[in-house]
Order: C-alpha cells, then sequence, then structure tokens
C-alpha cells in the first residue's frame, strides 16, 4: 500500500488583507507536486482552508493520473483502487484538520460552503488527519509556509540559515 501526503498551509492576518496558501504531495515520502494561491481578502483561516481543499484537488487528479497510467499499462482490467493508497492530510492548523475531519463544527453561514467542500474532499479520499507542529523544521511543512507566504506577498522569503557550530 503506498502513502499520499498532502502538506498544506496558509498565510494570512486579518479579513481586510491579502492571504496565501500552499500545498505539497509526496508519495511514500517522495515529492510529487506543489502549488500556491493568493486570496484577495482572506483570514488566516481561510487561507489554511484553502489550501488544504487545493491540495487534496490536486491528489484526487494524481490518482486520476496513476489509475489512467495503470489502465494504459495493464489494460482495462486494471485492479486499481483507492484502497491501494493511504492518504493523509498534513497541516500545523488543528482547526482546518478539525473541521476537514468532521471533529469541529463550523457555523459561520458566509463559509459553510467551503468547509463543506473541505469535507467532502477528506471524506472522498478516506483521508487521516495529521497534525505537524508549525516552525519546527519539518520540510514539507516548512515549503508550504513559504509557498504560502509568497502566494501572499509575491516574494518567497529568504530560506533561513542555519548557524554554524565553532569547534
Amino acid at each position: 500500500m503506498k502513502t499520499i501526503e498532502i502538506f498544506c498551509d496558509g498565510s494570512g492576518t486579518t479579513w481586510d488583507k491579502s492571504a496565501g496558501y500552499g500545498w505539497v504531495i509526496c508519495v511514500d515520502g517522495a515529492f510529487k507536486a506543489e502549488g500556491y494561491g493568493h486570496i484577495p481578502l482572506g483570514t488566516n483561516n481561510d487561507a489554511e482552508v484553502a489550501a488544504a481543499i487545493n491540495g487534496m484537488m490536486n491528489a484526487i487528479a494524481l490518482l486520476a493520473r496513476i489509475k489512467a497510467d495503470a489502465a494504459f499499462f495493464q489494460g482495462a482490467g486494471s485492479l486499481f483502487s483507492h484502497q491501494d493508497y493511504t492518504v493523509k492530510l498534513c497541516s500545523d492548523s488543528q482547526l482546518t484538520l478539525g473541521w476537514a475531519s468532521g471533529k469541529y463544527r463550523y457555523k459561520d453561514e458566509s463559509r459553510i460552503s467551503r468547509i463543506n467542500v473541505l469535507k467532502n474532499l477528506f471524506s472522498r479520499l478516506n483521508a487521516e488527519a495529521v497534525w505537524i507542529k508549525g516552525h519546527s523544521g519539518h520540510e514539507w511543512n516548512e515549503r508550504c509556509d513559504a509557498l504560502a507566504s509568497f502566494g501572499r506577498t509575491g516574494e518567497m522569503p529568504k530560506p533561513k540559515r542555519k548557524k554554524k557550530i565553532a569547534i
């Protein structure tokens, strides 16, 4: 069984300012795809949800390509199914993961349709929610953070330099 990990992160402040989001997809730990986007007006939570939705939509597209390739190479009787994959939605936002999994309820009528899209994609992928501590040095979470920042500001953040240890 293969594992698909969808890493996602958002970057935003208040509803009256721009926000950005980023996502990365890995299969069995290997990088497969990434993306980012800009939201003209949105909160950090709006950006976190957009990152998760876009990441999961791209994972579905990736699975469709894998299925098409399998059918081409193995014939129409391919045994491929979504059960061949474990899907993990990985985020530093416990709130987004809680909304996606149904653990948390969402009541704001103005954004409920986006939360429903999030929940439906999560369910369609039969995904598992995985929390990652933000800004802890996790390679793919840090990449999503940089992509989200780029989506918000249009400028890619400079990599943090590691301190050299004197010997």
